[in-house]
């Protein structure tokens, strides 16, 4: 198991890697539309945000209110990802709608929000030391995951989507 500061370590090596890269794009950059119709750069910070403040750390902060689920298991992908500590190397499909789109916002407002993440990630540090118990909630693919292990998914998550920010930057040019 990947230790809750290491795993704080290891989002905030990612998180500068975003945040520097943030400074360098224009408004324009953040929101031109990917060649291949997926995200645009901004929609992949947005997604990365959202998912770690209106997710994965609401789930956190559940999962230490609970034992619910406490005797369920990853799926095998889940086992090899977290002894890995990073998703798989492939792309994942989610259903595309307009309640899953991440919205538009500045770039400014992206900068503050990744202010607030790395905020609320410190916060959430020491209420996973010493491995408290908690329950289990199931991810889609990786099955069942505890409150440690949420955690976790957060820099391998940010981590998963430089791939697809690697992509656009070549795409537009601008690496």
């Amino acid at each position: 198991m990947h230790a809750p500061h290491d795993t704080l370590k290891d989002f905030e090596e990612v998180y500068q890697h975003w945040f520097d890269a943030l400074e360098e794009y224009s408004e324009t950059d953040l929101w031109r539309s990917a060649p291949d119709g997926g995200w645009s750069l901004g929609q992949v910070y947005q997604h990365i945000i959202n998912g770690t403040q209106k997710f994965q750390l609401l789930v956190i902060r559940e999962l230490l209110e609970t034992r619910e689920d406490a005797d369920q298991q990853k799926t095998p992908m889940g086992e090899i990802s977290y002894r890995e500590n990073e998703f798989p190397g492939r792309k994942f499909s989610v259903h595309r709608n307009g309640a899953n789109e991440p919205e538009m916002t500045s770039k400014m407002q992206l900068r503050n929000q990744m202010k607030r993440v790395m905020r609320a990630m410190q916060e959430t540090l020491p209420l996973l030391e010493g491995n408290p118990p908690s329950g289990k909630f199931q991810h889609q693919i990786f099955g069942y995951l505890d409150a440690q292990e949420w955690f976790q998914m957060i820099p391998m998550h940010w981590k998963h989507h430089l791939r697809q920010k690697a992509v656009l930057d070549e795409a537009f040019s601008l690496v």
